[in-house]
This record gives structure tokens, sequence and C-alpha cells, in this order.
């Protein structure tokens, strides 16, 4: 913990070898410090100190003292081993000198380095698996070395050649920009957040594309399959379901499942999102009983209307028994029940009396609210009101 007052001292930039990257790094930090002067014009020592005067004097020891200091931030910045190759330390501007022409080179050099740059920037394309972002960060790590070397890289320059070397999916927006924006005016930053949106515009279609394809492909392999509904049968109503914890990475909601089987066919079937966030997978699967219960109940009026229910077995008795067995709350007339589902986690809920409160809210939210409203069932209605 520092003092009050006090502040974090900037690291000495390390030289690594990428001498661009380290004199940029180096020349801010002793801007900074402001000793950048006796790197560019360097310390000269007076031959003779007795022909100066006192200001002089004192004046010549400041100097010689910053210098001092630069070399002692030169000397940490580079490794022996580099320092061991340079034979004339006496200055701090004679260690930069040798840094700079060891390591950058004579105008020769980096006039021939220019010319490989130039060379990468105008052969430079973004890769069909490539973001924007990425290729951005190529192309502005190639016109960064091209401004080190000297080059004059303006903003137009970079960003006309990143709309013309885009990849084809980027051909509209291309022309969409250099028709309503004045390019000489628009700057690289501008260029990347405007492509990053239609990027992520792209990737949504994309994913729906892949959704609609999966789906295709699902049907076309499945067109001769078909549901066999078998004659007779002693009509027994059965239902299924279940539920993940959570699927959507996006919104956290769990997705349920129900299907209803009669004479082992299936009559009714469901996959669907839920309405609400749940906090465990015992709400979860309790939520995915509820609705399937619902379901039942409407299947069983159905029935009833085409008089196919003998009354033998009721699947009202799920959603008794559901409240039965989530809330502690007794009411259900029958004795035979067909099973729902596979909620081995819920069935705990009802034993806990702890988790009394979330299960009688879950229950009033997905069982008796959504059945009470309909006045006909006036079972669940009197349930609803005791409840």
């Amino acid at each position: 913990m520092t003092s009050e007052g006090s502040f974090i001292q900037p690291a000495i930039p390390r030289f690594d070898g990428h001498y661009d990257h380290w004199s940029m790094l180096m020349e801010n930090f002793l801007r900074s410090k402001e000793f950048w002067e006796l790197v560019e014009s360097g310390y000269i020592e007076p031959s003779s100190a007795s022909a100066q005067t006192e200001a002089q004097r004192k004046k010549t020891e400041e100097m010689k003292l910053k210098d001092l200091k630069v070399k002692n931030y030169l000397f940490q910045a580079i490794d022996r081993t580099v320092l061991d190759t340079i034979l004339k330390k006496d200055t701090a501007k004679d260690i930069w000198d040798a840094m700079k022409k060891k390591f950058e080179g004579n105008a020769k050099v980096k006039r021939s380095h220019l010319q490989a740059l130039r060379r990468e920037f105008e052969t430079l394309e973004m890769r069909s698996s490539e973001g924007v972002t990425e290729y951005f960060s190529r192309v502005m790590t190639v016109a960064n070395k091209m401004r080190l070397y000297g080059e004059d890289m303006q903003d137009v320059k970079v960003v006309e050649k990143i709309l013309r070397s885009l990849t084809e999916k980027f051909n509209y927006v291309v022309c969409s920009i250099e028709e309503s924006k004045d390019i000489d005016a628009l700057t690289v930053d501008e260029l990347q957040s405007s492509l990053i949106v239609h990027e992520q515009k792209f990737q949504r279609r994309n994913g729906e594309e892949q959704a609609a394809k999966r789906a295709l492909r699902y049907l076309k392999g499945t067109v001769n399959y078909g549901i066999h509904y078998k004659k007779g049968g002693d009509g027994e109503l059965l239902a299924f379901t279940d539920s993940d914890y959570a699927g959507d990475m996006e919104d956290m909601k769990s997705t349920s499942g129900y299907v209803f089987l009669m004479n082992s066919s299936a009559v009714s079937w469901c996959s669907k999102k839920q309405p609400i966030v749940t906090l465990s997978t015992t709400e979860a699967e309790f939520v995915a009983a509820a609705v399937c219960a619902c379901q039942g109940v409407w299947i069983k009026r159905i029935l009833k209307e085409l008089g196919q229910f003998d009354g033998g077995v009721s699947v009202s008795d799920c959603v008794f028994r559901l409240i039965a067995k989530f809330t502690g709350i007794n009411g259900s007339p029958f004795s035979s029940v067909v099973p729902i589902g596979d909620a081995t986690e819920a069935t705990g809920l009802a034993s806990s009396p702890s988790m009394a409160d979330d299960a009688k809210e879950l229950c009033l939210a997905f069982v008796l609210l959504p059945l009470a409203s309909n006045m006909h069932d006036t079972m669940i209605l009197d349930m609803f009101l005791v409840y």
C-alpha cells in the first residue's frame, strides 16, 4: 500500500530485440522524465572548469547528473550481452546512437526494410475465416512499422487499403461506406467500429441460417419417418417430460419438453424455452412437469368431447399429484395416477420444510393460476381457492 500522495514509478522498458518498439517506449519514458534532450543533443563536458562562472559550473553539474541518470536507465533497459558490444559508453547519447546504428541500420538498410513492408502492405488480404478486429490488427501492425521507417502513412491510405481488401461478404458494406461517407475524413477507428457492427449482423444471420439448414437436414433425413396410430388399445394416456438447466447461454433460461402417448403413439409434444430463469435444476424440473400437467388437462377435455374418455384414469390426477407432491396440499379424489416425467430432484422439494415456500410459489404460478381461470374445472378452482 503506497502512502498518500505517492505513486507507482513507471517501469523501465526492457530491450527485447525489437528495436522499433523499444525505442518508442524508451523515448516516451525519457520524455516523461524530462531527460530526452540529453539523448537528442547530448552532454559535452567542458574542457576546462576554471574558465566557467559559478552559475555555469552549477549548470554543468546538473547536466552531468542528468546524463548519469539517463545512462542508468539505459543500463537497466539493455541486457549485458548487448552492452558488451557497445564500445563507446561515455554519454547517454553515445549509447543511444550505438543502439540505433546496431539494430535500426543505416539509410540503405532502412530503405530495404521499408520496401519489404510496402510489398507486404500491398499484398495484405482479409482471410475468409478472419474477423474484422484480427484483420485490422494485421494491417495496423504493418502500417505502424512503415511509419517508424519514415513512411508517410495517413489514415486515408490505410482506410482505402482495408476497403479494397475485405472479403466478398463486405462488398455491399464497402459500397455503402464509399457513397455515404467522406473517405478522406474517415478515420481507421471509425471504419473499424462500422465494420464490426456489420460483422455482428453477419454472425447473427449465419447462426439463423445454420439453424435452418440443420432443421432442413433433419427433415430430409426423416422424410420416410412417421407416426403409426393403431386401432383399439386400452386408451391409456402417458406423458413424459424433462428439462435441461440454463441451456441458453445468453439469457440462462432452461428448456422444457414433453410428449403425450396414447396407445403407444404420440398425440402431443412440445419443446419450448421456459418463461423464467430458474435458480436450480429442481425448479426447472418442476416448471417442466407443471406445463406438461396443464397440457394433460387440456387433452383430457378434448378426449371427453370426443367421447374417448371413460373416467378410469384422469389426467387431472397429474395436476393434483403435482400439487400434493410439491406443496403438501392434498385433495385429489383419485387413487390411480398416470406417472408424468422424471422429477427426481423435484420430488425432494416436497419433503424439505425449508423449501415449502418456493414450492408453493412455483405451483401457484405454473399449475393453479393457468388452470383456475377455467371455471369448468371446478375441482381445480376449489383447490385454488383453498390454496
